[in-house]
């Protein structure tokens, strides 16, 4: 049976909610420019294609526009905008009940300016979301991550 093989490796982290109905996760994002973290609030968000960091964050982590290796637009909810891509060195979530964080190291970013002076830094997008199953308790305020299988991914 193909669920035999599914491994239970969950990860636990708390969410809570902030206005315009979103819901999201305290962070520290790491550069390669710089020897410390900067805590950060990402907003979940499982219509966007990759993650990506406000312009003012990406300017505290010592991002530079022009660090950046390629521009894209990105079709958004907002309309279509210009991102630049980067690669971000580190970015720890705090797991709930354990002292090992979740790391997620050399990831390609979008510098996105329009999360500039908003409620959040950012948003976690689907090339970190996908790599997981995902249950949402929004009434207890936390996520759960379940690492999937390969034999699931695989047709």
């Amino acid at each position: 049976m193909l669920m035999e093989n599914y491994q239970i490796d969950k990860i636990k982290v708390a969410i809570r909610p902030v206005p315009y109905n979103l819901h999201v996760i305290k962070c520290i994002v790491y550069s390669k420019n710089i020897d410390y973290g900067i805590r950060s609030i990402l907003a979940i968000d499982t219509g966007a294609y990759c993650t990506s960091i406000s312009g003012d964050l990406a300017d505290k982590l010592e991002y530079r526009i022009s660090e950046c290796d390629e521009t894209i637009v990105f079709d958004t909810a907002g309309g279509e905008e210009e991102m630049y891509m980067t690669t971000i060195s580190k970015i720890c979530i705090p797991q709930l009940q354990s002292s090992v964080d979740i790391e997620f190291e050399n990831l390609r970013i979008a510098r996105c300016e329009h999360f500039n002076d908003r409620y959040i830094d950012g948003v976690i997008g689907l090339d970190i979301l996908l790599k997981y199953n995902i249950f949402i308790n929004f009434d207890e305020c936390f996520i759960e991550l379940y690492e999937r299988s390969p034999k699931i991914l695989t047709p």
